[in-house]
C-alpha cells in the first residue's frame, strides 16, 4: 500500500513540475503549495488530500457528507444555533442541527462529529455544479439529468428533482417546502426551486 501511495505522489509531483514548466504566478505558487501540503501530509495521508483536491464531489453550500464540524465553521462560519435531538430518528446516532440565519441547517451527528446532512432554502447557496436555490426547474434538471438518475420510489414511480450523486448521496430539489420533500410529476421548466437538500437515502423515510 505505502509503495503505490509513493508511486502515486512520484506521478503527481512530476506531473505537477512539469506544468509549472508552462504557468506562473499565482498557478504556479498554488502548485507548489499542494506539493508542500502533500509532503507535510505524508505517504499515509496522500491519498485522501488527492482525493480532495482532484475529485469533485457532491456538496451544499460548500459542505460535504462526512465533513466534520470544525469544516463546516470553518466555511460558514460560527454564527448559529444548536438544537440538540436526543432521539436518532433516521439517522445512525443522536444528532444536533447548527441554524444558520439565512435558511441553512447542517445536521451533525453527535458521537461522530461529522455532518449527516445538509438542507438549505437560502436564496444563491449552490451544489457542486453551481445549481442554486431559486433556479428554474429547467436548469436543474438540464445539469443533472445529464449526469445522474432520478430513482423509482418504492410506492411506484419516478422520484421527480431526487437524484442518485456520488458516494451514494442523494441531492433532493424542492420545488414546493409546504407539500414534502417528494415532488409530483407535473413540475414546469419555470418553477424555482425552494429547499436543496444533500443526504443519504437511508436519512429521508421510506420513499426511497
Amino acid at each position: 500500500m505505502k509503495k503505490s501511495l509513493l508511486m502515486i505522489f512520484i506521478v503527481f509531483l512530476c506531473l505537477s513540475l512539469s506544468f509549472m514548466g508552462c504557468t506562473s504566478g499565482n498557478t504556479e505558487e498554488k502548485i507548489e503549495e499542494d506539493i508542500e501540503k502533500g509532503l507535510k501530509d505524508g505517504v499515509e495521508n496522500l491519498e485522501e488530500h488527492l482525493n480532495d483536491n482532484i475529485l469533485d464531489k457532491p456538496s451544499l453550500a460548500g459542505i460535504r457528507l462526512g465533513d466534520t464540524k470544525e469544516t463546516v465553521e470553518e466555511k460558514l462560519g460560527s454564527d448559529y444555533q444548536e438544537k440538540a435531538y436526543e432521539e436518532a430518528g433516521h439517522f445512525p446516532e443522536q444528532f444536533y442541527t447548527w441554524q444558520y440565519n439565512n435558511g441553512t441547517v447542517v445536521y451533525i451527528g453527535k458521537d461522530s462529529g461529522k455532518v449527516l446532512e445538509i438542507r438549505s432554502t437560502a436564496q444563491g447557496v449552490a451544489t457542486n455544479l453551481e445549481v442554486k436555490v431559486g433556479d428554474s426547474a429547467e436548469k436543474i434538471f438540464e445539469t443533472y439529468r445529464d449526469k445522474y438518475t432520478e430513482p423509482e420510489s418504492i410506492h411506484g414511480g419516478k422520484l421527480i428533482g431526487v437524484f442518485k450523486v456520488e458516494d451514494g448521496a442523494a441531492l433532493i430539489f424542492d420545488f414546493n417546502t409546504e407539500d414534502g420533500i417528494v415532488n409530483p410529476e407535473d413540475i414546469k421548466p419555470e418553477d424555482r426551486v425552494e429547499r436543496i437538500i444533500l443526504t443519504y437515502p437511508a436519512h429521508i423515510d421510506d420513499n426511497f
